[in-house]
């Protein structure tokens, strides 16, 4: 096989082995559980928007509340003053992270329902609630169970009131958190509280997306309601996202025009309008951009939202902001919510449920979450690098290429982190970098391995037939220095001659020549190896014969 077909299998072989990798689950574990990981944990923090505000239920606001550290057991009437201070500083959208599903004294549900209704834009959350139901046959024998899921929805007269209700459902710790859900399946293929938030949030360039619409498509505009009063009287905010979602997968090139449209619009309504339709177009679920370790989004205690009557006594500047109310302590063991991120380790706190739910929001927002490579160019990227990576190894040997090995890793590794830094675009580094290189590097040399190791046999045996063993020894160890390694041995010498050899090669066949001399020479040669000499020369029927030792002695002896 040429050096080129071999470079090539090498290639192909390589990138062969990456590509089924990167189809199983075990290749996605690795690039998300180190690769992704890695890629966070080098950038660092970055700056979340200013937008998003995190009010925390936490201990601080317990003690000096005088209530109990379980804020699911603290008054509603406080969160009715709380809305209504969140209200009047402005605050867009406000999602509560907590179920309010159990009844409470009229004295604290009416208020807390009555202060939804005024602030007219809250999200309140619906848990979903997993059950494991027996599977019986006609005979009342068990046959298994099987798992549901059931939504709980808040207390109706908080239902009526609120402009919302979404869940937010996440993994049980300790599985990291990575992905959340925009649709959940399990709940009727509701949207998810971010979701919904950011929706209630963008209603304010409701009436420029219709205005874009009909330029576009003046059917699909006129099923919409005219205007974001008559949305809100008439339709409902889950129904209002599962209709633009199927009218703009159904349609993916009128979602074109429409993100296109917004583009030259000046930013601000443009911007939510952008975003709002990547919203549509997207999967149903996203990773996570985390914004770094927990509490990274602006996070006020409880207490100081509702003891600020004025707004130069807000901690924070809430006007146009979307307030997120949930658990969220700053001390570990205090975090009854937490969820295991990758900044996690960095912290030593797991980052709350509301924060989780503000950063996807803020991730909406920005429309900037982590894009992973589509699976058939990711499948095509890896397949490439394997065959690049591959051939190098082979083609260039040793040092050389290691060196170019090397060179190229650092390459792919530095224009990875700049698309995700700059991007957020997630390209796969443990499989390419930690899998295929050192495999590709591992087998070309242990291919040029087994290739010399054949190459000096060759010799070995091509030598041997003419030259001393220890000779060919030397010659095998270092063929460079042949030249340079000269040596003066005494030695005797015999020269054989075929009596007759030119008549017999006039009247034979060529055939039967080359049989006879074939005899003759292992009949001569044989005699010489069982007397310690090796054949130095021959020439048509002439063999040279040499007995080689140190001193003239040695090599008489080794004739006689």
């Amino acid at each position: 096989m040429s050096r080129l077909a071999k470079a090539l299998v090498l290639g192909l072989a390589t990138g062969l082995a990456g590509l089924v990798l990167s189809a199983t689950p075990l290749g996605l574990d690795l690039e998300e559980n180190f690769g992704l990981d890695g890629l966070f944990m080098l950038r660092g923090e970055r700056t979340p928007p200013a937008e998003v505000v995190i009010v925390s239920l936490d201990k601080p606001s317990a003690d000096r509340l005088g209530l109990p550290n379980q804020p699911a057991k603290w008054p509603r009437a406080l969160h009715a003053r709380l809305l209504d201070n969140l209200a009047r500083q402005g605050a867009a959208v406000i999602a509560f992270d907590v179920i309010f599903n159990e009844p409470r004294p009229p004295t604290q549900d009416v208020p807390f329902a009555q202060a939804v209704q005024r602030a007219g834009n809250v999200v309140l959350f619906e848990y979903l609630k997993k059950e494991n139901l027996p599977l019986t046959d006609r005979a009342g024998l068990a046959q298994g169970e099987v798992t549901v899921e059931r939504l709980i929805s808040p207390l109706p007269a908080l239902v009526q009131a609120a402009a919302a209700t979404a869940p937010f459902p996440l993994p049980k710790v300790p599985v990291k958190v990575s992905q959340f859900w925009l649709y959940k399946t399990g709940a009727g293929d509701r949207a998810t509280l971010p979701v919904v938030a950011f929706q209630l949030y963008a209603l304010s360039a409701y009436d420029e997306f219709l205005q874009l619409l009909r330029g576009i498509s003046p059917a699909h505009a006129a099923a919409l309601p005219p205007s974001r009063a008559e949305l809100l009287r008439t339709q409902g905010i889950q129904e209002l996202i599962q209709n633009l979602k199927t009218l703009l997968r159904q349609e993916p090139e009128l979602g074109e025009r429409l993100w296109q449209a917004a583009a030259a619009q000046p930013d601000g309504g443009g911007r939510l309008l952008r975003s709002l339709v990547h919203l549509y177009q997207a999967d149903d679920s996203r990773y996570l951009n985390f914004y770094g370790v927990p509490r990274r989004i602006t996070t006020v205690p409880y207490y100081k939202v509702l003891e600020a009557d004025s707004a130069d006594k807000m901690p924070v500047n809430l006007r146009g902001a979307a307030v997120f109310v949930g658990v969220a302590e700053s001390l570990q063991p205090e975090q009854r919510d937490g969820f295991y991120t990758v900044f996690s380790q960095a912290s030593g706190l797991d980052v709350s449920g509301v924060e989780i739910a503000a950063t996807a929001f803020a991730n909406l927002l920005e429309d900037f979450p982590v894009r992973p490579l589509d699976l058939r160019a990711q499948l095509a990227l890896v397949a490439a690098w394997g065959l690049l990576i591959g051939f190098v190894c082979l083609w260039w040997r040793a040092l050389p290429g290691i060196a170019l090995l090397a060179g190229l890793g650092v390459l792919y590794f530095g224009f990875a982190y700049f698309r995700f830094a700059s991007a957020a675009q997630w390209y796969p580094l443990v499989i390419p970098l930690l899998v295929q290189a050192p495999a590709a590097l591992f087998a070309a040399l242990l291919w040029h391995y087994l290739d010399t190791n054949r190459e000096r046999r060759h010799i070995r045996r091509a030598f041997g037939f003419y030259v001393p063993d220890k000779v060919v020894d030397d010659l095998v160890r270092n063929l460079t220095d042949v030249r340079a390694d000269k040596q003066v041995v005494y030695g005797a010498c015999l020269a054989t001659d075929a009596e007759q050899y030119t008549a017999l090669a006039e009247t034979l066949e060529p055939e039967q020549l080359g049989a006879l001399m074939n005899r003759y020479y292992e009949a001569v040669f044989g005699p010489v190896r069982d007397h310690g000499g090796f054949v130095s020369d021959v020439i048509g029927d002439s063999m040279l014969a040499v007995w080689a030792g140190t001193s003239a002695k040695a090599a008489g002896d080794l004739c006689a």
